[in-house]
């Protein structure tokens, strides 16, 4: 084991024995920054949720792009991008051994076309226009992080699922069901959270094989309960009548009760189900996974975060069944991945965006189908094998080889990425730490057509009149839209029409779950420690495994 002080931050890291071993496996040095500053720098470089309207470089069309209109970016639409009309090979530069490496791809990057937004849509996935970072789905819109999805709307960091709204990690298929944070196999339920395999359940948290519970904690195997107590059939139905949750007002005074019936009731300080030896958080079937979030179905991983079947990998952002990669976003179904980002189906490829189906590249864009490449110029396997070691070299002369690009340079504005709530600073503080700020998020305001107010109670007297009106949301005034496919399912569901935007709606959920980092803290009850996600701002008490489990029902 060694410690020592990040480059960034100059806060003391340990860096473990096993840790040696996967540098040396993926041939890089030990890293310089600590987790969190290096999960953070990774951060900066996603932008998943803000979404732009701007003009396709090729076809000139409209379209939504995660890239503002003020970047001087080639931003292309999925349609061209993954057409025949263009070849990113044009672009291409000599490596200049004068210059650093790291500014050569930079530079490369500005000048040739990219992926103006991560989907599939009218390639693998249809009617996916609203989404970003979807694969292989269809009928959904303001998605994002997520696969293998059916009718999905408002939702991220999905791994699979039909029929739903407001979900924020959805682990396993899971259907009808609306507000749900980290649940897997529940059904036909409304504001459901950290449940597994329960149907039909109304504001519940950590109920497992579950059937018509409502507000409701811990409970295992339990039907027709209400606040943790059994009634008949007759008794239960009774009860949740009285509350109109197809009302504004009912569904308003259930979520209101439900907090101050969950303000006593403990959080267990990681939910990590049927994992062995791994540490972290929210995490299902899970092996040798440490300091990890969202990593279902991983194995022998340290670092990674949103994303499913990881194997072999450290410091991954998303990603989706990827193995033996290092500081990387969205590695999915790749092997031998060294800071990549949004580059999927490859082998050996290394500081690389947007590149797919490919092999043995270094410092490409947007390539596809390519092999022995760098800076998107083509080689023999034995001029690359040179060329590439030479580069290498140099890059570690430097101090590159190995570390994620610097915030400095990204695209996005650090009030575009996730890192802006996780770093909670200001605009000035932001800009003084060399980050970059977007100062055009596109958004509109004050162009309602309807008040809240004339927004019928239930969603049982809303006509398809909504759909041509425009909300304003009541927390950040943010304009907003009803679609058709969603004012069906809210239907199905008898939820009301939500009065807040998407954006506040999902940080709601977000902050359920903690932020990136694992602070030590003691059991509340026992004293015992263990490491998890929640800041002491979390209210509820925070009780390790033992202290947790006899508290359940």
């Amino acid at each position: 084991m060694e410690e020592r002080n990040c480059k960034n931050c100059r806060q003391v890291f340990t860096i473990e024995p096993d840790d040696f071993s996967f540098y040396e496996k993926m041939k890089v040095s030990a890293p310089t920054w600590c987790p969190q500053c290096r999960s953070i720098r990774r951060l900066a470089w996603r932008n998943d949720t803000t979404l732009y309207s701007r003009d396709c470089f090729l076809c000139t069309k409209k379209f939504i792009s995660i890239y503002a209109p003020n970047t001087p970016f080639k931003v292309l639409c999925p349609k061209c991008f993954h057409g025949d009309g263009w070849d990113p090979y044009e672009y291409g530069v000599d490596y200049n051994p004068d210059k650093s490496f790291i500014e050569q791809f930079i530079d490369l990057y500005k000048n040739t076309p990219v992926l103006g937004v991560i989907n599939d849509n009218d390639i693998a996935s249809v009617n996916c226009l609203y989404t970003n970072d979807v694969a292989f789905s269809k009928n959904c819109a303001m998605v994002f992080v997520a696969w293998r999805l059916e009718n999905v709307f408002n939702s991220s960091n999905l791994a699979a699922g039909k029929d739903l709204s407001d979900c924020t990690y959805v682990v396993e298929e899971s259907q009808y069901t609306y507000d749900g944070v980290l649940i897997d196999n529940v059904a036909n339920s409304k504001s459901i959270y950290y449940s597994t395999s329960s149907v039909s359940c109304n504001f519940g948290y950590d109920l497992r094989g579950c059937n018509d519970c409502f507000m409701c904690f811990g409970l295992r195997n339990k039907k027709y309960y209400f606040k943790n107590q059994e009634y008949s059939k007759e008794q239960y139905k009774e009860i949740l009548e009285s509350y109109k949750l197809d009302t504004r007002d009912g569904y308003k005074k259930a979520k209101e009760e439900f907090k101050e019936f969950l303000k006593n009731k403990p959080r267990k300080f990681a939910e990590l189900r049927n994992c062995t030896d791994c540490t972290g958080s929210d995490m299902v079937r899970s092996k040798n996974t440490l300091h990890s979030r969202f990593a279902s179905f991983s194995e022998d991983s340290k670092y990674v975060y949103n994303g499913v079947s990881f194997k072999s990998c450290y410091d991954c952002e998303v990603g989706g069944e990827t193995e033996l990669a290092y500081e990387c976003i969205t590695p999915d179904h790749s092997y031998g991945s060294l800071v990549t980002l949004e580059s999927w189906k490859n082998n050996a490829v290394s500081y690389s965006i947007d590149c797919h189906a490919s092999h043995n590249l270094l410092g490409c864009v947007s390539v596809k189908k390519g092999e022995y490449s760098v800076l998107n110029k083509r080689y023999t396997k034995e001029q690359y094998t040179e060329l590439y070691n030479k580069i290498v070299i140099d890059m570690k002369k430097r101090g590159e080889w190995g570390e994620f690009l610097p915030h400095q340079l990204s695209p996005f504005g650090i009030n575009e990425t996730d890192g802006f709530h996780e770093l909670g600073i200001s605009k000035e503080e932001a800009i003084k730490l060399g980050y970059n700020w977007q100062e055009e998020i596109q958004q509109t305001k004050g162009k309602e057509t309807i008040s809240q107010t004339d927004v019928p109670n239930s969603i049982n007297d809303v006509t398809d009149s909504i759909l041509s009106e425009i909300l304003a949301c009541t927390e950040c005034d943010r304009n907003y839209k009803i679609l058709a496919d969603e004012l069906l399912l809210y239907r199905r569901l008898l939820v009301p029409i939500p009065e807040k935007c998407f954006f506040c709606r999902s940080n709601e959920r977000k902050n359920m779950c903690g932020g990136y980092k694992l602070f030590k803290k003691g059991c509340d009850k026992c004293g015992q420690n263990f490491e998890t996600f929640f800041t002491d701002k979390e209210t509820r008490p925070i009780y390790c495994e033992d202290c947790y489990q006899k508290e359940l029902i």
